[in-house]
């Protein structure tokens, strides 16, 4: 469910790990983001995300849904994070990142909030939504950093531009 929600959902790891039932909408298919976990002076804190464009809602498909209904809700817990350490605790995102995060996205070549955006690119997203998602400030940002994962769209240009063609030419 980790790997779905980052590779789908496009959460940032802080934004992963400091996600609450509460903000995981499975009917609407929809997670709210509305607060990250970070390490501060070696304690973990919850927090606003990075902007203000980084409080979103983010669809997810069925299979996320599904996936995401398969976790046990904590029972009784002061935090009621989707996930947590095997005690029920929140997962320190720096020593999280260290160990397991940054070996995984060089093993598997590729990072997964990436991934999220370029499959919302090949899907058809417009890059403004793409911002949105993303939880970019702006569309700018997007084309810049996502904008190599563009290239089918001059065919489909040029496609859409044939199709222009006057009826006497």
């Amino acid at each position: 469910a980790f790997v779905l929600v980052a590779g789908f959902g496009g959460l940032r790891l802080g934004e992963l790990l400091g996600l609450r039932w509460e903000n995981v909408y499975l009917e609407a298919q929809r997670i709210q983001v509305l607060e990250t976990l970070v390490d501060v002076e070696a304690q973990i804190e919850f927090g606003p995300p990075k902007t203000k464009a980084s409080l979103r809602p983010v669809p997810i498909p069925s299979f996320v849904v599904e996936a995401l209904q398969a976790l046990d809700a904590p029972e009784n817990s002061a935090y009621d994070l989707v996930f947590r350490s095997p005690k029920g605790q929140p997962i320190r995102p720096a020593l999280f990142r260290r160990r397991f995060w940054n070996p995984a996205v060089r093993q598997a070549g590729l990072d997964l909030r990436h991934t999220a955006v370029s499959l919302w690119i090949a899907d058809g997203a417009h890059p403004k939504q793409v911002a949105a998602l993303a939880g970019h400030t702006s569309v700018s940002v997007v084309l810049d950093r996502y904008g190599h994962l563009y290239p089918s769209h001059h065919s489909d240009l040029l496609e859409r531009m044939e199709r222009r063609r006057p009826s006497n030419a």
